[in-house]
């Protein structure tokens, strides 16, 4: 029996020791923090969305078209130094120099222009020439479709 007492008052002594919690602050002299702390204390990351840039007409055209008509395909490929270059099956044919007037794009320069206008979708359809001054609007539409 004098063996017994002491694992008995060893056994109680364990068994009615403190809990170890889970939680890290619990026990130590450092105040718990807030939620709203935590987030004050995290380094800040710049996660606000910035409206994309709005693009100019310019910046809109910029591109290629293309178009078919009478089993002829048809390329015309802006460039932002204010140049295109068109192309007929794939050949190219020449370049010339872009313009927009308003809502619409002068292509060439001096004594023949041809004129589109810009559709809403972005795609363009050959509405006019300009030749000695002198516009002379087309019966014909031809569009081109902006392929990029």
């Amino acid at each position: 029996m004098k063996v017994l007492v002491p694992i008995l008052i060893g056994l109680l002594v364990v068994g009615c020791g403190k809990k170890q919690s889970t939680n890290p602050n619990e026990g130590n002299n450092t105040p718990a923090k807030t939620a709203k702390q935590n987030v004050e204390e995290t380094p800040s990351i710049n996660t606000a969305v910035e409206p994309a840039k709005k693009l100019s007409l310019r910046e809109k055209l910029v591109g290629s078209y293309e178009c078919n008509f009478d089993g002829i395909a048809s390329k015309l490929v802006f460039l932002e130094n204010g140049k295109v270059k068109t192309f007929t099956n794939g050949l190219k044919i020449d370049e010339e120099t872009w313009n927009i007037s308003r809502t619409e794009v002068h292509i060439g320069e001096g004594n023949l222009i041809d004129v589109y206008k810009i559709e809403s979708n972005g795609d363009l359809t050959f509405i006019a020439t300009i030749a000695g001054g002198k516009r002379k609007e087309e019966s014909g539409e031809t569009t081109y479709k902006k392929i990029k």
